[in-house]
């Protein structure tokens, strides 16, 4: 068995007074033997960057001050203060198991071929019943075809932002997050689509799941959902990446919509 390697969880957050301090309470108690947790925060109003200043008594816990320019330059203000040689993605609306970490990084070490890998992320069970609404859509086979990770993948699957993990020396060959993606999202599956360029693929660990609070009304949902369609407008011009799978919930909603009562 290889020895697992020094680890960076980067966490851009803004306005997570609500979920930030879950978040904390958790990842400072993984198992995994050495890792450091940098929180990024992105032009906050609220008080969740209070909270983490809370926290910064135990040493694995960094807070450090972004651009206020989208995920994708927080990310990379993460990347420029990260100390390990393995970096990892999650939100700050995240609740992690105590192994969690270890389950996600160990494929990674492991298999030399692979170049990113990611794990599936579900609802609490105690949220909300607008957020278990949220979560389905997100997640069921109908609505994405499997895409963030289910039994059955209709499509390719790539790692998303809320739990990757990639090794440094991926991103000092492929380049960091796109800017150019600002507050819209999908700068991780441009960046994935790099590393598959070069040769590497993209790994799925079933075991490395973490919990994902979801948005908590429709209207926050939809703004989610535009942004993440807009995002995939601008890496189809960006890579030439295309894929039918990502039309089938639009498709089949609005066959549901046209189709007599």
């Amino acid at each position: 068995m290889k020895k697992l390697p020094f680890v960076s969880i980067i966490i851009p957050f803004y306005n997570e007074e609500v979920t930030i301090k879950d978040c904390l309470e958790t990842i400072t108690k993984l198992s995994y033997p050495k890792y450091e947790v940098i929180f990024v925060n992105d032009g906050s109003i609220d008080h969740g960057p209070s909270i983490v200043k809370r926290y910064l008594k135990n040493k694995k816990i960094r807070l450090v001050k972004g651009s206020h320019e989208g995920v994708a330059r927080a990310r990379n203000t993460g990347i420029i203060h990260a100390k390990g040689k393995i970096l990892v993605f999650t939100d700050a609306d995240c609740i992690f198991y105590k192994d969690w970490l270890r389950k996600l990084v160990k494929p990674l070490v492991d298999n030399p071929k692979l170049g990113v890998v990611g794990g599936p992320d579900k609802t609490p069970e105690n949220v909300p019943f607008m957020e278990k609404c949220v979560d389905f859509a997100m997640t069921s086979l109908i609505s994405t075809g499997g895409l963030r990770g289910g039994d059955i993948i209709l499509g390719k699957y790539y790692p998303r932002g809320c739990n990757m993990a990639i090794k440094k020396e991926m991103l000092d060959r492929v380049g960091v997050f796109d800017p150019r993606f600002g507050r819209n999202r999908g700068e991780e599956a441009e960046l994935e689509d790099r590393v598959k360029e070069i040769g590497y693929k993209l790994g799925f660990v079933k075991e490395a799941l973490v919990w994902h609070r979801r948005r908590p009304s429709f209207k926050k949902f939809w703004k989610q959902n535009f942004a993440s369609g807009y995002a995939y407008i601008i890496r189809m011009q960006y890579t030439k990446n295309f894929s039918i799978i990502h039309f089938i919930p639009s498709l089949l909603t609005s066959q549901a919509c046209s189709s007599p009562s």
